[in-house]
């Protein structure tokens, strides 16, 4: 009896120790599946949802900082114009945004940085996964639809004319601005008559428009916080005659470390 007692008691302490061996093992295998989940989950969707759960990501904090370049192409190919910019976002609103010179770019003064961003969400002709450049990143190759493209240039564009038209009705002009435009009355006809022929010829090259933009979006592929966004526009437009190709290419940069001194500065948009 006290035999067969202690056999049974035994047999109730193998399969005890059995049974706790087999939870943990269980345990530690729907651990690793756990985590395997969460670092190849991008790969489970489709280039339309990774593009927008990163996207969603960025939004989701209430504080990031960005900064970047741009650069303006010629239609020789040569580099017009090189700037870079650096700014910040809290309370989900732009916190300060700062340019390395005043003499922004026409596409620029009046735009944004992150304005590419609303536009790759709302008007993305394509997207795809492109190939990782790095390790533990998720990148996706984004074409915008060519007259989102389009409008969103010439609406930059026209804004900054509009800009330099108020100057000259509102006053004196900065030196180095259109000629005489702050020389009083005549001048600032004379300013005006220039204006007019600008726009005049502007618009003719702006019916003719045709602009093409691809970005590249790299995200975190664990967090899927953004790490960068590369843009590259061709436009292509006549004028007297002649066919000219532009080229602007652009890169934003996100971060959630301040890294760097605080910027004063109000919105500029």
């Amino acid at each position: 009896m006290n035999m067969e007692t202690t056999d049974r008691t035994r047999g109730r302490s193998k399969f005890r120790r059995s049974g706790f061996r087999c939870k943990g093992l269980c345990a530690l295998a729907l651990i690793g599946l756990s985590l395997s989940g969460c670092l190849a989950d991008w790969n489970r969707l489709t280039a339309e949802e990774a593009f927008a759960r990163s996207a969603s990501a960025l939004a989701g904090y209430d504080y990031f900082a960005f900064d970047g370049n741009v650069a303006l192409y010629a239609p020789g190919g040569n580099v017009e114009k090189q700037l870079e910019f650096r700014g910040e976002v809290a309370g989900h609103k732009t916190a300060a945004l700062e340019w390395d010179r005043e003499n922004v770019p026409a596409q620029e003064k009046g735009g944004h940085p992150l304005s590419l961003l609303k536009i790759m969400q709302s008007q993305a002709k394509s997207v795809a996964f492109a190939p990782d450049s790095e390790k533990g990143a998720v990148a996706l190759a984004i074409q915008v639809r060519p007259e989102a493209a389009t409008a969103r240039l010439k609406d930059s564009i026209r804004e900054r004319m509009a800009s330099v038209r108020d100057e000259i009705e509102s006053g004196p002009a900065e030196p180095g601005t259109l000629p005489a435009a702050g020389a009083g009355n005549g001048g600032r006809k004379q300013a005006k008559r220039i204006l007019a022929e600008a726009e005049k010829e502007l618009e003719a090259a702006l019916s003719t428009l045709k602009v093409e933009t691809e970005c590249l979006w790299t995200a975190d592929s664990k967090t899927w916080f953004p790490k960068r966004m590369t843009e590259t526009t061709v436009l292509t437009y006549a004028l007297n005659g002649k066919t000219y190709t532009e080229k602007r290419t652009s890169v934003t940069n996100f971060r959630l470390d301040p890294g760097g001194d605080t910027m004063d500065k109000q919105p500029t948009f």
